[in-house]
């Protein structure tokens, strides 16, 4: 495996020995030239793995290099002549020479003549390059003094000058700040910003620049930028992996981290805080959702599923995730046996792991959130507790009275109930009307269906009930199942609202009379549509019930401020009104019944039966359980007592309301330590191994001076840490290069590249931490280089010379990512909401492809107004299914550490760009803004698309063809009324008014064709 591996590295990547060719040192160094060589063409078979040895002989210690095997030695300090090594790899014979001819891996002239001057040099060993603590080196001199601008030129240059490479040229004004804007926010220049830049005379223009796009104040979109990567290494998700996968709370922990590139937050308190948050003292909000980190990882919320073998799946996804984030080794490796290439024992991935053995967490099922309000959230959540204090107060001093048997009320339902006056009666229909004309259906159980188009409706509905006084007006509301599906099908929820409700009686030979409500008593609400808002006069206001009512039958009851006597002909009239805005929510299935004076709503026969039982008593005979019977019942019908039952849970609810605006998120908790083994060939059902204290790799600090969270989050950041710094750095250099000094990002072990500029990659690593940790410092340092302001052109002389660009001789190019592409559409039409911060946003997304989740069974609705034009930073992040878009320019999934992003070029991008609803939103907002601001000839607007899209004017056959475009499209949608109104409604944007939509669907061809060019979504 390793062996196929290291074939694997040695095609995808060129080692600094091979790659720049040239003469041989005169001071062999063993990391810079001979371990690489021996990384790539020998280990594998001579390494550290025992099974994958081809023979006793190790290469990867000197000690075993220098041992002697059956009478020879393969390095002889000194001696080539008597190291079996340099005999070996000098043969001619196919069974001798080494590597051997079958690996397809030999060694070049080059590489031989390295390894010969080495022994004769004396051999001299060097630790792994990385496991050494970074030293400041002095910078080296150059010839071309007037080319550095900094100690990164510095560096850069003295290597192209050994090599006889000249640095490309300094790239046009235009490419710089495109160049700039993408890298230090994520987004494209403004035109206006580019003219000023190209034709200002201010030497300091360029400084200028970098300043305003990294200030908190002009820029905080830097933050945003810096945020992405960082997400993906941490594999930040809105959801929790396993199983069905479903969404979890941890968005504040996104926006923390935004916050802390923002402010530029030293980077070892920025690791402090995320590792062991909860655990620094006088920890406050921030460093708690800081610790949400440690809570990223994939949990499971499968009810068969076994709770300790998660646990200790959690603790091995945090040792691989912190060991590759902070310290770019692969310490998972080491789960079930002993690293094979680099020096980490199967017993230090445990003691890494007992480090986190305090975080309090379940194995399986849901995770709490904690909320963490702001300060007017907590004013108001404050002052309705105490509105709320106040109702339930008045409500239990009425209820006592209520409860003392004196109540007239409670004496007026007991002799109703003695004499049995109870019973709902149920109405003959006489007519039913709608505005919409339905239909509608009389059943056998006095039920009415109502059948008709999706759009809020009223009803007016005519009946009779036998002769007698009422005092109460009843819907039920009913569940059949064919109804129920009949609505399903359609692709809407079982729901209903009531807005208004209003009553009149019609007496023979005289006008309808409107009969006034009291109080309304429902069995059930929908949260936000209370029973009292279908009477409160107010159309905005509806009482509601959801499809999570399962209910057959839910009832509403109207009491009347007066009782009426009906007589023989009496007529009543009843009007059921949805202004709800839901237009799906109009009664489907109910039926209407009237009741005399003290009737309860709830029954169709007189009171609940354990109600009536008490009723039937004295109120001195009443025991503290009857009492808390009758008290539930108080509260649902009598008169005085159920609007303060209804004013108190109205505060409750709104109290509710507000606390889900308040913002929630995971936390780190400490308790005590769970026992942590070493488990053999990582065996959870294994308990044989020995117990083992938290600790750092013995490689690093073989006293184990690390016992919890907090010690290791101190010991990542030590000055003495050969690792963090480094790592961090190579990963913000890649960021504005494409490629790190170390090309491998995730592993800086022996397996791992060898940097192409050690000394520059060690005094970065320096100056990084003596600057406090600044982030910001470190991204002045890159930017203001010369090397970064190179022209990225390819030139001749390096592509067989340097492919790779591992000298650094031109800038590098590369294709955006997958949410700057979004970003970049989106900010050019003019409709980019940069907004900072707040809940998770949901981008469009293909209808169903989500339907067969299950436990729960889920939907997906994108984002309303302005929240769908959020940068894309911001999405849902379904890790089972990730949004198409973003995954199809090649986003990861966040199920693990991604310190590289793959980048891949197929058909489906260029199909995505002319056609997912984002892209094509944005080209009709662009084409509307070019319309309205870009000109009246289509050269000119044309010219604007270009300045908006790519800050640059378009070459003549650019112009022509896009005109030509443009007047094609003309053509062919004359006439064509139904294409341009489907283009026109298509996504959310809206044209305004007075723009031709025939005129906007032609430039929106124009629009979408610039948006699909390869350098739209390229970064030179």
């Amino acid at each position: 495996m390793l062996t196929t591996l290291v074939a694997l590295l040695t095609v995808a990547r060129l080692g600094t020995a091979a790659a720049t060719g040239g003469a041989l040192p005169d001071a062999v160094r063993f990391n810079r030239d001979v371990r690489p060589i021996l990384a790539e063409k020998c280990f594998g078979c001579h390494g550290a793995g025992a099974k994958t040895r081809e023979t006793k002989l190790r290469l990867d210690s000197a000690d075993e290099a220098m041992r002697e095997h059956g009478g020879r030695r393969a390095v002889v300090p000194g001696k080539a002549g008597e190291s079996e090594l340099v005999r070996r790899i000098f043969s001619n014979a196919d069974d001798e020479v080494m590597p051997p001819p079958k690996d397809g891996r030999p060694l070049t002239p080059r590489e031989r003549e390295l390894l010969k001057r080495w022994v004769e040099q004396g051999a001299k060993w060097e630790s792994h390059w990385a496991f050494i603590p970074p030293q400041r080196a002095p910078e080296p001199a150059v010839r071309d003094t007037a080319w550095p601008r900094n100690f990164i030129d510095s560096f850069i240059l003295a290597k192209l000058e050994a090599e006889g490479v000249a640095p490309s040229p300094e790239a046009d004004r235009r490419t710089l700040l495109r160049r700039l804007s993408f890298d230090l926010t994520g987004l494209p220049p403004r035109p206006e910003a580019v003219e000023e830049f190209v034709h200002t005379i201010d030497p300091a223009a360029y400084e200028r620049q970098v300043v305003r796009l990294m200030s908190l104040n002009t820029s905080p979109q830097f933050g945003e930028r810096m945020a992405m990567f960082w997400l993906d290494l941490v594999r930040y998700a809105d959801t929790d992996g396993y199983h069905a996968d479903n969404p979890r709370a941890v968005w504040p922990y996104r926006d923390y981290v935004v916050a802390a590139f923002n402010e530029n937050r030293a980077f070892d308190q920025f690791t402090r805080e995320q590792i062991a948050g909860d655990l620094l003292p006088g920890a406050g909000q921030e460093q708690r959702v800081a610790s949400t980190y440690n809570l990223l990882v994939k949990t499971t919320e499968e009810g068969g599923a076994n709770a300790e073998e998660y646990l200790l799946r959690y603790a091995a996804d945090r040792v691989r995730n912190t060991a590759s984030v902070w310290l770019g080794l692969t310490l998972g490796c080491a789960e079930c046996h002993d690293h094979k290439s680099d020096p980490l024992k199967q017993r230090d991935f445990y003691r890494f792991a007992a480090c986190f053995a305090d975080l309090k967490e379940a194995g399986v099922g849901p995770r709490i959130p904690v909320r963490f309000p702001s300060a007017e959230q907590q004013s108001r959540l404050a002052a309705l507790k105490e509105k709320m204090d106040a109702a339930d107060a008045r409500l239990d001093a009425v209820e006592e009275e209520a409860l003392s048997g004196r109540d007239p009320w409670v004496q007026k339902v007991q002799a109703a109930q003695h004499e049995q006056r109870l019973a709902w009666r149920p109405v003959r229909y006489l007519g039913f009307t709608s505005r919409d004309q339905r239909d509608w259906e009389r059943r056998p159980d006095g039920s009415l269906v109502i059948r008709g188009p999706e759009r809020e409706d009223n009803y007016t509905i005519e009946f009779s009930t036998a002769p007698g006084a009422v005092d109460s007006l009843r819907l039920e509301m009913l569940r059949d199942p064919e109804v129920v599906r009949a609505v399903e099908l359609s692709g809407f929820p079982y729901e209903y609202y009531l807005s208004e409700v209003a009553l009149e009686i019609i007496e023979p030979g005289a006008a309808p009379r409107g009969v006034t409500f009291d109080y309304v008593i429902a069995e059930a609400n929908r949260t936000g549509h209370l029973g009292i808002y279908s009477m409160d006069g107010d159309p905005k206001t509806s009482w509601g019930i959801g499809p999570e009512f399962k209910s057959p039958v839910i009832r509403i009851a109207f009491h009347l401020k007066e009782t009426v006597e009906a007589g023989p002909q009496t007529r009543w009239r009843v009007r059921l009104e949805n202004h709800s805005g839901v237009a799906h929510g109009n009664l489907r299935h109910f039926r209407l019944s009237m009741a005399p004076e003290g009737a309860w709503h709830g029954e169709d026969q007189g009171l609940p039966a354990p109600v009536a039982k008490v009723m039937s008593r004295t109120a001195d005979s009443w025991t503290d359980a009857d009492r808390e019977t009758l008290r539930e019942h108080l509260r649902r019908s009598h008169p005085a007592v159920w609007p303060l039952s209804e004013m108190a849970k109205a505060a409750s609810q709104e109290r509710e309301a507000v606390l889900m605006e308040v913002p929630a998120s995971l936390i780190s908790e400490s308790g005590a330590s769970r026992v942590t083994r070493v488990l053999p060939r990582g065996n959870w059902m294994d308990q044989s191994g020995p117990v083992v204290i938290a600790g750092v790799p013995a490689l690093f600090d073989p006293a184990g001076r690390c016992t919890n969270r907090l010690d290791l989050a101190r010991w990542l950041v030590a000055r003495d840490n050969p690792l963090t710094a480094r790592v961090f750095v190579n990963r913000v250099w890649k960021l504005f290069f494409g490629t790190g000094l170390v090309t491998t990002l995730d592993d800086f072990g022996v397996a791992g590249d060898s940097p192409s500029h050690p000394e520059l990659l060690d005094r970065l690593a320096v100056e990084f931490m003596e600057s406090g940790w600044s982030v910001k410092q470190l991204v002045l340092w890159i930017v203001n280089s010369r090397t970064y302001r190179q022209a990225s052109a390819g030139r001749p002389e390096l592509e067989a010379r340097d492919p790779r660009n591992r000298l650094f001789a031109r800038q590098g190019r590369w294709r955006l990512e997958a949410e700057v592409i979004r970003d970049n559409a989106l900010r050019a039409a003019g409709i980019l909401v940069t907004n900072l911060g707040g809940p998770t946003v949901y981008l469009y997304h293909p209808v169903g492809v989500l339907d067969h989740l299950d436990f729960p069974k889920r939907g997906y609705a994108p984002s309303p107004g302005l929240s769908q034009y959020r940068r894309s930073l911001y999405a849902f992040w379904q890790r089972s299914f990730l949004n198409p878009v973003l995954a199809v320019f090649d986003a990861p999934s966040r199920e693990e550490c991604v310190a590289e992003r793959p980048v891949s070029n197929t058909p489906l991008q260029a199909l995505a760009l002319l056609n997912c609803p984002a892209q094509v939103e944005a080209a009709v907002a662009l084409a509307a803004y070019a319309a309205n601001r870009g000109g009246r000839s289509p050269p000119e607007r044309v010219a604007w698309i270009f300045d908006r899209v790519l800050q640059r004017p378009p070459e003549p056959d650019e112009t022509t063809a896009l005109v030509q475009l443009h007047a094609h499209q003309r053509e062919r949608l004359r006439g064509q009324d139904a294409r341009v109104t489907e283009l026109q409604n298509f996504g959310q944007y809206r044209l305004a008014p007075g723009l031709s939509g025939e005129e906007v669907a032609a430039w929106t061809a124009v629009s979408r064709a610039v948006l699909n060019l390869h350098e739209t979504i390229t970064r030179y």
